[in-house]
């Protein structure tokens, strides 16, 4: 089992110094091919240049940004339990800020029929800030799903799975761009990008998609 483990850790320090010695390579290259471009080649072999220099950015520029991601989530592939890791950290964070915001009112009911009823708006109009908790006791309100800071957060993270906390509670804008709820209307989405990507990578990882030589 150790030498299973030592093993893991050698090819991962592998692809990572592999990725390294790549990015310096295509830097190299690219100071060759932009030297020979400012020389004034023929037309032909200018607009040739220009192709290999402009691919070689993007191989610079980009694909270390995918190389990084792929070694801190999921070790390139040997290391998938990192995908649970940061699936956990994230869920972790996004509870207690869904929490906070729910504590100062950016959360509200994202039902249609709740937010025309004459109760909600009545809640509206007696709770402005805090209209949510006021309507939660109310008649109606007691009979609504309760919110759950946990349960949102990963409604939202994992895909393809249902808690019922998204499709009954959302964050709200009303108050401006200066409010909690719009942060967190925002967040949202950056969460729920995250727990795709996280989550496909930790699934490529454990069924080998990612390469592991």
């Amino acid at each position: 089992m150790g030498h299973h483990s030592d093993r893991r850790q050698v090819l991962l320090e592998k692809e990572t110094k592999l990725a390294a010695y790549q990015l310096q390579e295509n830097i190299k290259l690219r100071q060759d091919l932009r030297a020979k471009r400012d020389a004034k080649p023929a037309p032909a072999d200018h607009s040739d240049l220009c192709n290999q220099v402009g691919w070689l950015w993007f191989r610079i520029n980009l694909i270390p940004i995918w190389t990084w991601l792929l070694r801190v989530v999921v070790g390139f592939g040997y290391a998938p339990q990192r995908a649970a890791y940061w699936a956990i950290g994230v869920i972790t964070v996004a509870t207690l800020f869904y929490m906070a915001t729910y504590n100062f009112g950016g959360m509200v009911p994202s039902a249609a029929v709740v937010l025309v009823s004459d109760g909600w708006q009545a809640s509206m109009a007696a709770a402005p800030d805090m209209s949510a908790q006021h309507w939660l006791q109310t008649d109606a309100g007691l009979h609504y799903e309760r919110f759950s800071a946990l349960a949102f957060a990963a409604d939202v993270f994992i895909p393809l799975i249902d808690f019922g906390q998204e499709s009954t509670w959302s964050a709200t804008t009303a108050k401006g761009a200066a409010s909690i709820g719009f942060v967190a209307y925002w967040a949202t989405w950056f969460i729920k990008i995250s727990g795709w990507f996280i989550t496909a990578l930790g699934a490529a990882a454990i069924t080998g998609i990612i390469r592991r030589d």
